[in-house]
């Protein structure tokens, strides 16, 4: 699992889940986060005295995984690797 936080355009992530070092990511935006909701199931059952079903309890169900989009700006990270392969 991997915890992602963004802010200032600049990326952190715990690629080894949280309560690990966070690592930067530069020149990198998350964008079109989505966290969805998780949804509710009735179920019913049958009362013979009303003569009809009757919902009787909710099940919550759990919520798909939060997804986003990655963007990152091409030139900035192609100046970066030019810098890393000058220094060695």
């Amino acid at each position: 699992m991997t915890t992602v936080k963004s802010a200032w355009n600049v990326l952190w992530v715990q690629p080894d889940g949280p309560g690990t070092v966070p690592q930067l990511l530069t020149c990198y935006a998350m964008d079109s986060v989505t966290e969805p909701r998780p949804s509710t199931s009735p179920q019913y059952c049958w009362n013979p005295v009303s003569n009809s079903w009757e919902i009787t309890a909710l099940t919550e169900d759990p919520p798909d995984l939060p997804s986003g989009t990655l963007e990152g700006l091409m030139a900035e990270q192609a100046d970066y690797m030019e810098k890393m392969l000058r220094t060695g």
